[in-house]
């Protein structure tokens, strides 16, 4: 190429899919080229892109976070299935402590030592109703003196309760 020719500088840069060219001004050729002139907007715009790709997350911090949450949740809900476990053992309890009163009751009032559950429970009696909290099932009579044991409850467990 001889002195006052014309051509054009360019750079193909490739990112992934996306190919960039970056042209260059025309110069005229009077000599060796001074290239930290020459490739300054190229380094400005790559430094822009260098910039762009570090937003975001990375796959492995994604996967800790989840391996985070699982660890979380393998703690809590054991603790949540003692603390539903215990709630029904309560609620239970209360309810064989209320017909264990309304028994009591029941025997003062009409001076005999046994009642049946039905004379317990319902919208004139003593209890007005009985919720069930875990599918358990009470006894069908009481009798005065003897602990009040339900059986059933969630299946597996039984409670008594001593009058």
């Amino acid at each position: 190429m001889g002195r006052g020719e014309r051509f054009c500088w360019g750079i193909v840069v490739g990112f992934t899919r996306n190919l960039h060219y970056f042209p260059l001004p025309w110069r005229e050729y009077t000599g060796p080229v001074d290239l930290t002139l020459t490739f300054e907007p190229f380094l400005s715009v790559l430094n822009h892109m260098n910039q762009i790709k570090t937003k975001g997350f990375t796959l492995v911090e994604i996967m800790i976070v989840v391996v985070i949450i699982g660890l979380l949740a393998a703690m809590a809900i054991p603790a949540f299935q003692k603390v539903r476990v215990a709630s029904q053992d309560k609620a239970v309890l209360n309810n064989a402590r209320q017909l264990g009163a309304a028994a009591d009751q029941y025997f003062l009032e009409n001076g005999v030592a046994s009642a049946a559950i039905t004379s317990l429970i319902g919208s004139s009696a003593y209890v007005k109703a009985l919720n069930t909290v875990a599918n358990e099932t009470y006894p069908g009579t009481f009798t005065q003196g003897t602990p009040i044991t339900i059986s059933g409850i969630a299946g597996v467990r039984t409670i008594t309760y001593l009058q």
